[in-house]
């Protein structure tokens, strides 16, 4: 039986950032920001880690689906939660900072139930590294992902750099990395 969930996050007129659904031992979260092309921001990490909460101490559920809503999986870090991490980094160490990011990130690493993502057309940076804390990446032929923190001058630094190493080896994962290249599903299953 379908069971949906609300995030608390949500006010009663907004739509949920993460739509967290229950279905014959299966749950999916869903990043729901299609009009941003589900970019990452501070209320859908929050939305993102409840989400993980729920489902984690949800006994009825064996896997955990993450897709994106809308025409892309997501499109990575939203800049104003990139504005939002400088400025708070004046005032505390980038350290702590960092931390609360990471945390969503471990959370999945740390679910005692698989977890899959289900990519579509945009992969990029944040998002990339999202997916690279799930147990399994599943990428539609339509997906191009890469990690293009180089051309901002930053390094994929929420889990980018050591996932992708665990996941490719240490020369590919030094291509993308450095180079911000982006790669398509069917080269990157290869």
């Amino acid at each position: 039986m379908e069971t949906p969930a609300k995030d608390a996050l949500a006010s009663e007129t907004s739509p949920p950032l993460v739509i967290r659904t229950v279905q014959a031992g299966v749950a999916q979260l869903t990043l729901n920001r299609p009009d941003k092309r589900n970019a990452l921001n501070g209320p859908m990490m929050q939305a993102l880690a409840s989400g993980l909460d729920a489902v984690r101490d949800d006994p009825e559920v064996r896997v955990v689906v993450l897709c994106g809503a809308g025409p892309a999986f997501s499109s990575g870090i939203d800049h104003t939660l990139l504005l939002e991490v400088f400025q708070k980094s004046q005032q505390v160490p980038f350290r702590h900072v960092h931390h609360d990011l990471q945390d969503v990130f471990h959370r999945i690493e740390r679910m005692e139930k698989p977890v899959i993502a289900v990519l579509h057309r945009a992969c990029a940076g944040m998002a990339l590294e999202l997916a690279l804390a799930c147990d399994f990446r599943i990428a539609l032929a339509d997906c191009v992902m890469g990690l293009p923190e180089v051309a901002f001058g930053i390094i994929p630094d929420v889990g980018g750099t050591t996932r992708l190493v665990r996941t490719v080896g240490v020369p590919r994962a030094k291509e993308l990395i450095l180079t911000g290249k982006f790669l398509t599903a069917e080269t990157a299953g290869r």
